[in-house]
């Protein structure tokens, strides 16, 4: 089943929709340095916009950012799946291969030759090499 892509939207709403307490803290810091005299009123005034607009760029990337991330994982996984599904075929058939390989080549019992531990090279079904240290 197919999921709709993300909608930047209900991201924004999704981070919109909480209690904010460390900008409540933030102003609370704000008030109690204005009032002993700490920071005069426009640079608190200066300090609470930045502060906002720095949550509002947070949550603006993370609109743009989140959907798109999340797509891309999706593709990727596709993919991961496209390739592992022909690795497996392209295993499958090197098995075949080396199985019917090793029958007809099956040296006589009295030979003489030892070929244990030799890797040998077969041409897969789809034209690459295979290695196999089971002859």
């Amino acid at each position: 089943m197919a999921s709709a892509p993300l909608d930047p939207d209900l991201v924004t709403a999704l981070l919109a929709a909480r209690d904010d307490v460390a900008t409540t803290a933030f102003d609370d810091a704000l008030r109690s340095a204005e009032a002993s005299g700490r920071i005069d009123p426009t640079t608190a005034r200066e300090l609470q916009y930045w502060q906002r607009r720095s949550l509002d760029a947070l949550v603006d990337h993370a609109a743009a950012v989140i959907p798109a991330s999340l797509e891309a994982r999706k593709r990727s996984d596709a993919a991961a799946r496209e390739a592992t599904a022909e690795a497996r075929m392209s295993w499958h058939q090197a098995r075949a291969l080396m199985s019917a390989g090793a029958d007809e080549a099956a040296p006589a019992a009295d030979d003489p030759i030892d070929t244990s531990g030799a890797a040998t090279r077969r041409v897969g079904a789809t034209g690459l090499s295979v290695v196999s240290d089971e002859d």
